[in-house]
Protein backbone atom coordinates (compact mmCIF):
# COMPACT_ATOMS: atom_id res chain seq x y z
CA UNK A 1 0.00 0.00 0.00
CA UNK A 2 2.80 2.44 0.88
CA UNK A 3 5.98 2.22 -1.14
CA UNK A 4 7.97 3.76 1.71
CA UNK A 5 7.41 0.64 3.79
CA UNK A 6 7.74 -1.85 0.94
CA UNK A 7 10.74 -0.60 -1.02
CA UNK A 8 14.35 -1.25 -0.04
CA UNK A 9 15.06 2.28 -1.29
CA UNK A 10 13.35 3.73 1.80
CA UNK A 11 14.38 1.05 4.29
CA UNK A 12 17.12 3.03 6.05
CA UNK A 13 15.68 6.49 5.43
CA UNK A 14 14.92 8.46 8.64
CA UNK A 15 11.19 8.79 9.22
CA UNK A 16 10.36 9.55 12.87
CA UNK A 17 12.16 11.15 15.80
CA UNK A 18 11.00 10.38 19.33
CA UNK A 19 12.79 11.45 22.51
CA UNK A 20 16.01 12.06 20.59
CA UNK A 21 15.98 8.68 18.83
CA UNK A 22 15.62 8.44 15.05
CA UNK A 23 13.53 5.64 13.55
CA UNK A 24 13.91 4.56 9.93
CA UNK A 25 11.08 3.30 7.74
CA UNK A 26 12.30 -0.22 8.45
CA UNK A 27 12.13 0.37 12.21
CA UNK A 28 8.64 1.82 11.95
CA UNK A 29 7.48 -1.05 9.74
CA UNK A 30 8.45 -3.54 12.44
CA UNK A 31 6.59 -1.52 15.07
CA UNK A 32 3.51 -1.39 12.84
CA UNK A 33 3.53 -5.18 12.50
CA UNK A 34 3.68 -5.54 16.29
CA UNK A 35 0.80 -3.09 16.73
CA UNK A 36 -1.20 -4.77 13.93
CA UNK A 37 -1.24 -8.03 15.88
CA UNK A 38 -2.71 -6.38 18.97
CA UNK A 39 -5.55 -4.41 17.39
CA UNK A 40 -9.16 -5.18 18.38
CA UNK A 41 -11.29 -7.19 15.96
CA UNK A 42 -13.91 -4.50 15.38
CA UNK A 43 -14.05 -3.00 11.90
CA UNK A 44 -13.90 0.52 13.34
CA UNK A 45 -11.20 1.88 15.60
CA UNK A 46 -10.87 5.02 17.70
CA UNK A 47 -7.38 6.52 17.76
CA UNK A 48 -6.43 9.18 20.30
CA UNK A 49 -3.82 11.87 19.85
CA UNK A 50 -2.16 12.05 23.25
CA UNK A 51 1.16 10.59 22.02
CA UNK A 52 2.22 11.46 18.47
CA UNK A 53 4.60 8.53 18.06
CA UNK A 54 2.04 5.94 19.18
CA UNK A 55 -0.63 7.70 17.11
CA UNK A 56 1.36 7.25 13.88
CA UNK A 57 2.17 3.60 14.57
CA UNK A 58 -1.45 2.81 15.45
CA UNK A 59 -2.77 4.73 12.45
CA UNK A 60 -0.71 2.73 9.97
CA UNK A 61 -1.53 -0.55 11.69
CA UNK A 62 -5.24 0.29 11.46
CA UNK A 63 -4.88 1.14 7.77
CA UNK A 64 -3.12 -2.15 7.00
CA UNK A 65 -5.91 -3.97 8.85
CA UNK A 66 -8.43 -2.09 6.69
CA UNK A 67 -10.35 -0.64 9.60
CA UNK A 68 -12.42 2.51 9.42
CA UNK A 69 -10.59 5.05 11.56
CA UNK A 70 -12.06 7.66 13.89
CA UNK A 71 -9.58 10.23 15.19
CA UNK A 72 -10.75 11.54 18.55
CA UNK A 73 -9.45 13.33 21.64
CA UNK A 74 -10.49 13.45 25.27
CA UNK A 75 -12.82 16.42 24.60
CA UNK A 76 -14.81 14.65 21.89
CA UNK A 77 -18.31 13.52 22.77
CA UNK A 78 -17.94 10.34 20.73
CA UNK A 79 -18.91 8.21 23.76
CA UNK A 80 -22.38 9.70 23.69
CA UNK A 81 -22.99 9.87 19.96
CA UNK A 82 -20.80 7.22 18.34
CA UNK A 83 -20.15 3.57 19.11
CA UNK A 84 -18.44 0.72 17.33
CA UNK A 85 -20.61 -0.52 14.48
CA UNK A 86 -19.91 -4.12 13.46
CA UNK A 87 -22.25 -3.76 10.50
CA UNK A 88 -19.88 -1.35 8.73
CA UNK A 89 -19.08 -2.62 5.21
CA UNK A 90 -15.71 -4.34 4.92
CA UNK A 91 -13.21 -3.14 2.34
CA UNK A 92 -13.31 -5.12 -0.89
CA UNK A 93 -10.27 -3.61 -2.65
CA UNK A 94 -6.95 -2.01 -1.79
CA UNK A 95 -7.77 1.28 -3.54
CA UNK A 96 -6.98 4.36 -1.48
CA UNK A 97 -10.53 5.62 -1.95
CA UNK A 98 -11.79 2.64 0.04
CA UNK A 99 -9.85 3.60 3.16
CA UNK A 100 -11.94 5.90 5.35
CA UNK A 101 -10.60 8.25 8.02
CA UNK A 102 -13.03 10.24 10.16
CA UNK A 103 -12.28 13.49 11.98
CA UNK A 104 -14.40 14.97 14.75
CA UNK A 105 -15.22 18.64 14.33
CA UNK A 106 -17.87 21.17 15.24
CA UNK A 107 -17.80 22.25 11.61
CA UNK A 108 -19.85 25.20 10.41
CA UNK A 109 -22.94 24.15 12.33
CA UNK A 110 -21.48 24.22 15.83
CA UNK A 111 -22.76 20.70 16.44
CA UNK A 112 -20.25 17.92 16.99
CA UNK A 113 -20.02 15.81 13.85
CA UNK A 114 -17.78 13.46 11.95
CA UNK A 115 -16.11 14.59 8.71
CA UNK A 116 -15.03 11.71 6.51
CA UNK A 117 -11.93 11.63 4.33
CA UNK A 118 -10.64 8.97 1.97
CA UNK A 119 -6.96 8.13 1.80
CA UNK A 120 -7.01 9.62 -1.70
CA UNK A 121 -8.21 12.95 -0.25
CA UNK A 122 -5.32 12.98 2.22
CA UNK A 123 -2.66 11.90 -0.29
CA UNK A 124 -3.76 14.47 -2.86
CA UNK A 125 -3.72 17.25 -0.29
CA UNK A 126 -0.28 16.34 1.06
CA UNK A 127 1.17 16.10 -2.45
CA UNK A 128 -0.14 19.52 -3.52
CA UNK A 129 1.09 21.14 -0.30
CA UNK A 130 4.55 19.66 -0.81
CA UNK A 131 4.72 20.81 -4.44
CA UNK A 132 3.48 24.30 -3.51
CA UNK A 133 5.90 25.06 -0.69
CA UNK A 134 8.64 22.49 -0.12
CA UNK A 135 9.82 20.99 -3.41
CA UNK A 136 13.23 22.73 -3.16
CA UNK A 137 13.71 22.10 0.57
CA UNK A 138 14.63 18.47 0.94
CA UNK A 139 15.95 18.51 4.52
CA UNK A 140 13.24 19.51 6.94
CA UNK A 141 12.19 18.23 10.35
CA UNK A 142 8.48 18.74 10.99
CA UNK A 143 7.51 19.72 14.56
CA UNK A 144 4.21 20.94 15.95
CA UNK A 145 2.37 22.60 18.82
CA UNK A 146 -0.85 20.94 17.62
CA UNK A 147 -2.19 17.40 17.91
CA UNK A 148 -2.53 14.82 15.14
CA UNK A 149 -6.18 13.97 15.71
CA UNK A 150 -7.39 17.20 14.10
CA UNK A 151 -6.99 17.72 10.38
CA UNK A 152 -4.54 20.64 10.45
CA UNK A 153 -2.03 18.84 12.67
CA UNK A 154 -2.67 15.53 10.92
CA UNK A 155 -2.05 17.03 7.49
CA UNK A 156 0.94 19.26 8.15
CA UNK A 157 2.72 17.41 10.94
CA UNK A 158 2.09 13.90 9.65
CA UNK A 159 0.91 13.40 6.09
CA UNK A 160 2.81 16.21 4.34
CA UNK A 161 6.21 15.03 5.63
CA UNK A 162 5.25 11.36 5.13
CA UNK A 163 4.16 11.75 1.53
CA UNK A 164 6.96 14.17 0.58
CA UNK A 165 9.85 12.40 2.30
CA UNK A 166 10.59 14.61 5.30
CA UNK A 167 11.32 13.66 8.91
CA UNK A 168 8.64 13.90 11.62
CA UNK A 169 9.71 14.94 15.12
CA UNK A 170 6.94 13.47 17.24
CA UNK A 171 7.90 15.39 20.40
CA UNK A 172 5.40 18.20 20.85
CA UNK A 173 6.51 21.84 20.99
CA UNK A 174 5.25 23.74 24.05
CA UNK A 175 7.91 26.44 24.36
CA UNK A 176 10.22 28.24 21.90
CA UNK A 177 13.24 26.34 23.26
CA UNK A 178 11.61 23.05 22.17
CA UNK A 179 12.56 23.96 18.60
CA UNK A 180 16.00 22.35 18.54
CA UNK A 181 17.10 22.66 14.91
CA UNK A 182 17.29 25.44 12.33
CA UNK A 183 15.89 23.19 9.58
CA UNK A 184 12.61 22.85 11.48
CA UNK A 185 9.17 23.40 9.99
CA UNK A 186 6.91 24.38 12.88
CA UNK A 187 3.20 23.64 12.60
CA UNK A 188 1.34 25.90 15.02
CA UNK A 189 -1.63 28.15 15.73
CA UNK A 190 -2.17 31.92 15.65
CA UNK A 191 -2.74 31.97 19.42
CA UNK A 192 0.64 30.36 20.12
CA UNK A 193 2.40 32.85 17.86
CA UNK A 194 0.44 35.82 19.24
CA UNK A 195 1.54 35.02 22.80
CA UNK A 196 5.18 34.84 21.75
CA UNK A 197 4.94 38.12 19.82
CA UNK A 198 3.15 39.89 22.69
CA UNK A 199 6.03 39.26 25.07
CA UNK A 200 8.81 39.55 22.50
CA UNK A 201 9.78 35.88 22.86
CA UNK A 202 12.41 34.47 20.53
CA UNK A 203 13.15 30.99 19.21
CA UNK A 204 16.70 29.98 20.17
CA UNK A 205 16.77 28.35 16.74
CA UNK A 206 14.45 30.09 14.30
CA UNK A 207 12.35 27.61 12.32
CA UNK A 208 12.96 27.61 8.58
CA UNK A 209 9.19 27.57 8.06
CA UNK A 210 6.24 28.42 10.30
CA UNK A 211 2.84 27.13 9.17
CA UNK A 212 -0.22 28.61 10.89
CA UNK A 213 -3.92 27.77 10.60
CA UNK A 214 -7.11 27.68 12.64
CA UNK A 215 -7.85 31.41 12.59
CA UNK A 216 -6.54 34.55 10.94
CA UNK A 217 -2.91 35.36 11.71
CA UNK A 218 -2.96 39.04 12.57
CA UNK A 219 -0.68 41.18 10.42
CA UNK A 220 1.48 42.46 13.30
CA UNK A 221 2.12 38.90 14.50
CA UNK A 222 2.83 37.82 10.91
CA UNK A 223 5.32 40.69 10.57
CA UNK A 224 7.07 39.78 13.82
CA UNK A 225 7.89 36.25 12.67
CA UNK A 226 8.49 36.77 8.96
CA UNK A 227 11.67 38.69 9.85
CA UNK A 228 13.08 35.41 11.12
CA UNK A 229 11.31 32.62 9.22
CA UNK A 230 9.21 31.91 6.15
CA UNK A 231 5.64 32.16 7.42
CA UNK A 232 2.77 30.38 5.68
CA UNK A 233 -0.82 31.09 6.67
CA UNK A 234 -3.33 28.42 5.66
CA UNK A 235 -7.05 28.93 5.16
CA UNK A 236 -9.27 25.86 5.13
CA UNK A 237 -11.50 23.65 7.23
CA UNK A 238 -11.92 20.04 8.25
CA UNK A 239 -14.60 19.59 5.60
CA UNK A 240 -12.60 21.11 2.75
CA UNK A 241 -8.97 20.56 3.65
CA UNK A 242 -6.70 23.39 2.52
CA UNK A 243 -8.29 26.09 0.36
CA UNK A 244 -5.90 29.04 0.13
CA UNK A 245 -2.71 30.50 1.57
CA UNK A 246 -0.51 33.57 1.89
CA UNK A 247 3.22 33.95 2.60
CA UNK A 248 3.56 37.69 3.28
CA UNK A 249 1.94 39.91 5.89
CA UNK A 250 1.59 42.69 3.33
CA UNK A 251 -0.48 40.41 1.09
CA UNK A 252 -4.14 41.21 1.76
CA UNK A 253 -5.55 38.31 -0.24
CA UNK A 254 -5.18 34.53 -0.16
CA UNK A 255 -4.04 32.43 -3.12
CA UNK A 256 -6.20 29.42 -3.91
CA UNK A 257 -4.34 26.12 -4.09
CA UNK A 258 -3.83 24.94 -7.66
CA UNK A 259 -6.50 22.24 -7.69
CA UNK A 260 -9.16 24.12 -5.71
CA UNK A 261 -11.85 25.17 -8.17
CA UNK A 262 -14.57 27.75 -7.58
CA UNK A 263 -17.76 26.34 -9.06
CA UNK A 264 -20.20 28.93 -7.74
CA UNK A 265 -19.99 32.46 -6.31
CA UNK A 266 -23.15 34.21 -5.18
CA UNK A 267 -23.88 36.71 -2.40
CA UNK A 268 -20.21 36.58 -1.36
CA UNK A 269 -20.43 32.84 -0.74
CA UNK A 270 -18.16 30.34 -2.49
CA UNK A 271 -18.86 26.78 -3.44
CA UNK A 272 -15.62 24.99 -4.19
CA UNK A 273 -14.51 21.65 -5.53
CA UNK A 274 -11.22 19.87 -4.89
CA UNK A 275 -9.65 16.43 -4.52
CA UNK A 276 -9.44 17.06 -0.77
CA UNK A 277 -13.22 17.00 -0.19
CA UNK A 278 -14.88 13.63 0.33
CA UNK A 279 -18.09 14.71 -1.40
CA UNK A 280 -16.07 16.74 -3.98
CA UNK A 281 -18.03 19.99 -3.42
CA UNK A 282 -18.57 22.24 -0.41
CA UNK A 283 -20.25 25.60 0.26
CA UNK A 284 -17.99 27.70 2.51
CA UNK A 285 -19.27 29.23 5.73
CA UNK A 286 -17.42 32.51 5.25
CA UNK A 287 -18.24 35.60 3.27
CA UNK A 288 -15.42 36.25 0.80
CA UNK A 289 -14.48 38.64 -1.96
CA UNK A 290 -13.62 36.75 -5.13
CA UNK A 291 -12.59 39.05 -7.96
CA UNK A 292 -9.85 37.06 -9.72
CA UNK A 293 -9.49 33.38 -10.67
CA UNK A 294 -6.97 32.45 -7.97
CA UNK A 295 -7.42 34.99 -5.15
CA UNK A 296 -9.92 35.45 -2.32
CA UNK A 297 -10.30 37.81 0.64
CA UNK A 298 -12.05 36.33 3.67
CA UNK A 299 -14.40 38.90 5.22
CA UNK A 300 -16.43 37.27 7.98
CA UNK A 301 -18.26 34.11 8.95
CA UNK A 302 -21.62 33.58 7.30
CA UNK A 303 -22.95 31.62 10.26
CA UNK A 304 -22.96 32.14 14.02
CA UNK A 305 -19.95 29.93 14.75
CA UNK A 306 -17.20 31.76 16.60
CA UNK A 307 -13.58 30.69 16.82
CA UNK A 308 -11.94 31.41 20.17
CA UNK A 309 -8.27 30.40 20.16
CA UNK A 310 -8.92 27.87 17.39
CA UNK A 311 -11.88 26.33 19.22
CA UNK A 312 -15.33 26.69 17.75
CA UNK A 313 -18.45 27.52 19.69
CA UNK A 314 -21.97 28.17 18.53
CA UNK A 315 -23.07 31.67 19.52
CA UNK A 316 -26.66 30.59 19.02
CA UNK A 317 -26.31 27.70 21.48
CA UNK A 318 -24.83 29.97 24.17
CA UNK A 319 -27.60 32.52 23.65
CA UNK A 320 -30.32 29.88 23.84
CA UNK A 321 -28.81 28.38 26.98
CA UNK A 322 -28.61 31.76 28.73
CA UNK A 323 -32.24 32.47 27.86
CA UNK A 324 -33.24 29.24 29.62
CA UNK A 325 -32.03 30.71 32.93
CA UNK A 326 -34.20 32.75 35.27
CA UNK A 327 -31.97 35.79 34.85
CA UNK A 328 -31.68 36.47 31.11
CA UNK A 329 -34.53 37.20 28.70
CA UNK A 330 -32.45 37.89 25.61
CA UNK A 331 -28.77 37.64 24.66
CA UNK A 332 -26.36 38.17 21.80
CA UNK A 333 -22.89 36.59 21.63
CA UNK A 334 -19.94 37.92 19.71
CA UNK A 335 -16.16 37.71 19.68
CA UNK A 336 -14.16 40.60 21.14
CA UNK A 337 -10.44 40.03 20.60
CA UNK A 338 -9.97 36.39 21.58
CA UNK A 339 -12.74 36.43 24.17
CA UNK A 340 -16.38 35.40 24.03
CA UNK A 341 -18.62 38.34 24.89
CA UNK A 342 -22.32 38.51 25.74
CA UNK A 343 -24.72 41.44 25.72
CA UNK A 344 -27.72 40.42 27.79
CA UNK A 345 -31.18 41.69 28.69
CA UNK A 346 -32.14 40.95 32.28
CA UNK A 347 -35.42 39.53 33.54
CA UNK A 348 -36.94 41.06 36.65
CA UNK A 349 -35.29 38.26 38.63
CA UNK A 350 -31.96 39.10 37.06
CA UNK A 351 -32.35 42.81 37.75
CA UNK A 352 -33.25 42.20 41.39
CA UNK A 353 -30.27 39.86 41.82
CA UNK A 354 -27.70 42.20 40.28
CA UNK A 355 -28.93 45.23 42.25
CA UNK A 356 -28.88 43.26 45.49
CA UNK A 357 -25.60 41.35 45.04
CA UNK A 358 -23.60 43.51 42.64
CA UNK A 359 -22.22 43.07 39.18
CA UNK A 360 -19.21 40.88 40.03
CA UNK A 361 -21.26 38.33 41.94
CA UNK A 362 -23.85 38.23 39.16
CA UNK A 363 -21.24 37.64 36.46
CA UNK A 364 -19.70 34.89 38.57
CA UNK A 365 -23.11 33.22 38.79
CA UNK A 366 -23.58 33.40 35.01
CA UNK A 367 -20.07 32.05 34.33
CA UNK A 368 -20.70 29.08 36.61
CA UNK A 369 -23.98 28.47 34.83
CA UNK A 370 -22.29 28.49 31.40
CA UNK A 371 -19.41 26.26 32.56
CA UNK A 372 -21.89 23.43 33.12
CA UNK A 373 -22.58 23.35 29.39
CA UNK A 374 -19.61 24.81 27.50
CA UNK A 375 -15.81 24.53 27.49
CA UNK A 376 -15.58 28.16 26.39
CA UNK A 377 -17.46 30.55 28.65
CA UNK A 378 -18.14 34.27 28.15
CA UNK A 379 -15.51 36.54 29.69
CA UNK A 380 -17.02 39.92 28.80
CA UNK A 381 -20.55 40.95 29.78
CA UNK A 382 -22.77 43.97 29.14
CA UNK A 383 -26.30 44.27 30.54
CA UNK A 384 -28.59 46.29 28.30
CA UNK A 385 -32.31 47.05 28.08
CA UNK A 386 -32.44 45.52 24.60
CA UNK A 387 -30.26 43.80 22.00
CA UNK A 388 -29.75 46.64 19.56
CA UNK A 389 -30.75 46.05 15.96
CA UNK A 390 -30.46 47.94 12.71
CA UNK A 391 -33.38 49.45 10.81
CA UNK A 392 -33.57 46.26 8.77
CA UNK A 393 -34.06 44.18 11.90
CA UNK A 394 -30.59 42.60 12.00
CA UNK A 395 -28.35 42.62 15.07
CA UNK A 396 -26.50 45.92 15.20
CA UNK A 397 -23.09 44.33 15.67
CA UNK A 398 -21.19 47.61 15.27
CA UNK A 399 -23.16 49.29 18.04
CA UNK A 400 -22.76 46.30 20.35
CA UNK A 401 -19.04 46.06 19.60
CA UNK A 402 -18.68 49.75 20.42
CA UNK A 403 -20.25 49.12 23.82
CA UNK A 404 -17.67 46.44 24.56
CA UNK A 405 -14.70 48.38 23.24
CA UNK A 406 -15.16 51.53 25.32
CA UNK A 407 -12.16 52.13 27.59
CA UNK A 408 -14.32 53.06 30.56
CA UNK A 409 -16.20 50.49 32.62
CA UNK A 410 -19.68 50.26 31.15
CA UNK A 411 -22.62 51.02 33.46
CA UNK A 412 -25.61 48.81 34.00
CA UNK A 413 -28.37 50.03 31.68
CA UNK A 414 -31.63 49.30 33.47
CA UNK A 415 -34.01 50.88 30.97
CA UNK A 416 -34.23 53.27 28.07
CA UNK A 417 -36.97 55.26 26.38
CA UNK A 418 -35.90 56.60 22.99
CA UNK A 419 -37.98 58.87 20.82
CA UNK A 420 -37.04 60.84 17.71
CA UNK A 421 -35.37 63.73 19.52
CA UNK A 422 -35.36 62.70 23.16
CA UNK A 423 -34.08 59.77 25.19
CA UNK A 424 -34.08 58.71 28.84
CA UNK A 425 -31.54 56.09 29.98
CA UNK A 426 -31.59 54.66 33.52
CA UNK A 427 -28.05 53.82 34.64
CA UNK A 428 -26.07 52.44 37.56
CA UNK A 429 -22.33 53.14 37.72
CA UNK A 430 -20.87 50.17 39.60
CA UNK A 431 -18.53 50.68 42.53
CA UNK A 432 -15.87 48.50 40.83
CA UNK A 433 -15.78 50.73 37.74
CA UNK A 434 -12.25 51.72 36.71
CA UNK A 435 -13.00 55.46 36.84
CA UNK A 436 -13.78 55.37 40.58
CA UNK A 437 -10.24 54.24 41.42
CA UNK A 438 -8.40 57.23 42.80
CA UNK A 439 -11.42 59.52 42.40
CA UNK A 440 -11.27 59.75 45.36
CA UNK A 441 -9.70 57.24 47.75
CA UNK A 442 -12.15 56.59 50.58
CA UNK A 443 -14.75 58.87 48.99
CA UNK A 444 -15.52 57.70 45.39
CA UNK A 445 -17.61 59.99 43.22
CA UNK A 446 -18.45 59.94 39.51
CA UNK A 447 -15.90 62.00 37.50
CA UNK A 448 -17.45 64.72 35.38
CA UNK A 449 -15.61 63.47 32.30
CA UNK A 450 -17.44 60.13 32.65
CA UNK A 451 -20.81 61.90 32.64
CA UNK A 452 -19.78 63.69 29.47
CA UNK A 453 -18.42 60.52 27.85
CA UNK A 454 -21.67 58.58 28.24
CA UNK A 455 -23.78 61.56 27.22
CA UNK A 456 -21.81 61.56 23.96
CA UNK A 457 -21.88 57.78 23.68
CA UNK A 458 -25.64 57.31 24.03
CA UNK A 459 -26.43 60.39 21.92
CA UNK A 460 -24.42 58.96 19.04
CA UNK A 461 -26.11 55.56 19.48
CA UNK A 462 -29.64 56.90 19.57
CA UNK A 463 -29.54 59.93 17.28
CA UNK A 464 -26.94 58.74 14.74
CA UNK A 465 -24.86 61.88 15.09
CA UNK A 466 -21.22 62.69 15.71
CA UNK A 467 -20.69 64.97 18.67
CA UNK A 468 -17.74 67.20 19.46
CA UNK A 469 -17.07 66.68 23.18
CA UNK A 470 -14.39 69.38 23.08
CA UNK A 471 -17.10 71.92 22.18
CA UNK A 472 -19.25 72.02 25.30
CA UNK A 473 -21.57 74.84 26.26
CA UNK A 474 -23.33 75.57 29.54
CA UNK A 475 -21.86 72.62 31.42
CA UNK A 476 -22.75 72.69 35.11
CA UNK A 477 -22.04 70.32 38.01
CA UNK A 478 -24.71 70.60 40.71
CA UNK A 479 -24.69 67.37 42.74
CA UNK A 480 -22.31 64.47 43.38
CA UNK A 481 -23.08 61.03 41.95
CA UNK A 482 -22.02 58.04 44.04
CA UNK A 483 -21.25 54.40 43.13
CA UNK A 484 -24.27 52.06 42.70
CA UNK A 485 -26.67 55.03 42.63
CA UNK A 486 -29.53 54.89 40.12
CA UNK A 487 -29.49 57.92 37.82
CA UNK A 488 -31.35 59.02 34.70
CA UNK A 489 -29.48 60.38 31.67
CA UNK A 490 -31.82 62.70 29.75
CA UNK A 491 -30.82 63.57 26.17
CA UNK A 492 -32.50 66.22 24.00
CA UNK A 493 -31.56 66.30 20.33
CA UNK A 494 -31.61 69.44 18.15
CA UNK A 495 -30.18 70.38 14.77
CA UNK A 496 -26.77 71.59 15.96
CA UNK A 497 -26.37 70.11 19.44
CA UNK A 498 -27.51 67.66 22.11
CA UNK A 499 -28.47 68.86 25.58
CA UNK A 500 -28.01 66.43 28.45
CA UNK A 501 -28.91 66.17 32.11
CA UNK A 502 -27.87 63.52 34.61
CA UNK A 503 -30.65 63.24 37.21
CA UNK A 504 -30.80 61.63 40.64
CA UNK A 505 -34.47 61.60 41.55
CA UNK A 506 -35.63 65.17 40.89
CA UNK A 507 -32.14 66.64 41.34
CA UNK A 508 -29.98 67.64 38.38
CA UNK A 509 -26.43 66.37 38.99
CA UNK A 510 -24.77 67.42 35.72
CA UNK A 511 -26.06 69.32 32.70
CA UNK A 512 -24.63 70.70 29.49
CA UNK A 513 -24.89 71.15 25.73
CA UNK A 514 -22.59 69.40 23.23
CA UNK A 515 -22.11 70.49 19.61
CA UNK A 516 -22.46 67.94 16.82
CA UNK A 517 -21.98 67.19 13.16
CA UNK A 518 -24.76 65.56 11.18
CA UNK A 519 -23.67 62.44 9.28
CA UNK A 520 -24.99 62.36 5.72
Amino acid sequence: MFKQFCSAKYSNKPFLISNGKTYTFSDVKNLIVEKYNTLPKEKQILIFGEDNFDFIITFFAALFSKKEIFLVDKNSDYKKEYTYDNSVLSFKTDKNADYKINFFTSGSSGESKVVRKSLDNLFSEAKIIGETFFSSNRKLNFSSTTTLNHLFGFTFHFFVPFVNGFVIDTNGVKYPEDVKKTNTLLVTSPSFLAKLAKYGSEFPNNPKFIVSAGAKLEDDVFEYFEKKSTVIEIYGSTETGVIAHREQSSQKYLNLFSNVEVIEYENNLLKISSDFIYEKEFLLSDYVDYSSPDKIVVKSRADRILKIFEKRISAQKVENYLKQSDYISDAYCLKIGEKLAVSAVLTNVGTDYILKNGQLQFIKLLKNYCSEKFDIIPQKWRFLPEIYKTDSGKFDKKKIEKIFLTNLSFPLVLSQDVKENQAFVELVFWDNSNFFKGHFNGFPILPGVVSLYFAVFFSECFFKTTLSPNVIRKIKFSKLVYPNEKVILKLSNSEKSVAFELLSGQNVCVSGVISKEILY
